[in-house]
């Protein structure tokens, strides 16, 4: 069986930039995987095109709505999102931010996948995390570097 991936990146595009080298690593790694992206809306362009991805799915944020959408509406859609994802049953899904991401870590959970790969800070314990990478802010550099 060929592991299912969904790459969590919801901020900014030029970090959703930085995130393609991990993307193209998974894709080089698990050849035959299904690999994904859970994204924003105003950022998914980033991903389109990019070979190394199977799916890209992308929820718009409240504060982005525009003001032609109510906030009930983006919700709605967010929700119906959010269950076809569970019902596509992840196996991994990877928060690609530098640092603990508590809101992408609530989105994995709400998904259903069933090992979240993440950033913890050091000496803290993050029981919904599965495989937790130790990140640490002192070093006080940008992902880039």
């Amino acid at each position: 069986m060929h592991p299912r991936i969904l790459v969590i990146r919801r901020d900014n595009i030029g970090d959703l930039v930085c995130t393609t080298p991990l993307i193209f690593a998974l894709r080089e790694r698990f050849p035959r995987a299904h690999i994904a992206a859970l994204v924003n809306t105003y950022n998914e362009a980033v991903l389109s095109g990019n070979t190394a991805i199977d799916a890209v799915h992308a929820y718009e944020k409240g504060k982005h709505r525009g003001e032609k959408g109510s906030i009930v509406s983006v919700y709605a859609a967010r929700l119906k999102l959010m269950m076809r994802l569970r019902r596509e049953r992840y196996d991994y899904a990877i928060l690609a931010t530098p640092g603990f991401a508590p809101r992408s870590l609530r989105l994995a959970r709400i998904i259903g996948v069933r090992h979240v790969l993440g950033y913890s800070e050091p000496g803290k314990i993050h029981p919904r995390l599965d495989i937790a990478l130790r990140y640490d802010r002192s070093r006080n550099r940008h992902q880039v570097e």
